[in-house]
This record gives structure tokens, sequence and C-alpha cells, in this order.
């Protein structure tokens, strides 16, 4: 025959604010409770595009958020290891269709872009930008958001 053992009920803190849990016994103790992420206060288009042949990359998947069309006009540059796209009504580029951009043989060159990278494209609506990462930055960006969280780890 089994018995079962008596489990103190915990009873939770009288007033808001007060730091600990107290059991049935009145003793208390710290309750270990994890650090949630940010809540994302803006909305940032975000997805994954291929390079294509002659260094065009598909911008539709998040061009909508800056109302930009095919045959806008843009301009092209390198920032930091990343390619930076702004509507600019004297650009040298216009968006083909799917607003597909081309970026220059120099720009691609230097950020290790060749035909079938895979890029992140971000929309930034309050900038009235795409910034499109190249591998070598997200490599960049993860290794350093890893070594953040995963910090003291043995490996």
């Amino acid at each position: 025959m089994l018995t079962a053992g008596v489990v103190r009920p915990l009873v939770l803190p009288a007033r808001p604010g007060s730091a600990g849990v107290r059991s049935a016994t009145g003793s208390s103790r710290r309750v270990a409770v994890p650090r949630l992420p940010a809540v994302r206060e803006e909305s940032t288009d975000y997805a994954v595009a291929v390079v294509e042949g002659r260094g065009r990359i598909a911008l539709q998947p998040v061009v909508t958020t800056l109302t930009w069309t095919s045959g806008t006009r843009v301009t092209v540059k390198e920032q930091g290891g990343l390619v930076v796209v702004t509507a600019d009504d004297a650009g040298s580029w216009r968006l083909g269709w799917q607003c597909r951009v081309l970026v220059p043989v120099g720009i691609r060159r230097w950020c290790g872009l060749t035909h079938g990278s895979r890029v992140l494209l971000i929309a930034d609506a309050h900038q009235g930008r795409v910034v499109i990462h190249p591998p070598a930055a997200l490599d960049a960006m993860i290794n350093r958001a890893h070594a953040e969280v995963f910090s003291g780890e043995a490996s």
C-alpha cells in the first residue's frame, strides 16, 4: 500500500512587486525568472533572395513596405560591407521586373556576391532603403551573436 506524502502548497506574494515566493510555512526564497526577449516595436520586412546571373537581385518581397515599384530609380552603393539601395530620382539604375536591382560588378566583387549567393534583404522603411546583407556580413553578425549568447560554454 502506497502512502502519499504531503506537498506543501506555494502561496503567491500578497503584494505586487514582492520578489520572493512564500511557502505555506511562511519562509521565502527567490525564484529565478528568465529574461524574456524584447518585443518588436517596429515592423521591418525581411526576406532571403538569391543573386541571379549578371548580379540581379529581386527585391519584390520587401519593397512593398517602401511602396517602390518596377521602374523606380535607385542608387546602389556599398557601405560597411553591405549593399544599400535607396530610391533616388537621379539614380543610375531602375528597378526591373519583379523589382530586380542590378548590383554593379565592383560592388559584387567587393562584397563577395556571386551567382547563386543567398542574401538577406531588409526593408528599412524609416530610412527609405533596402539593405542587402551578403553571406560574409551574415556570418560576422551571427558569430557575434553566438559568442555573446554562448560565451563560457565548453565546446
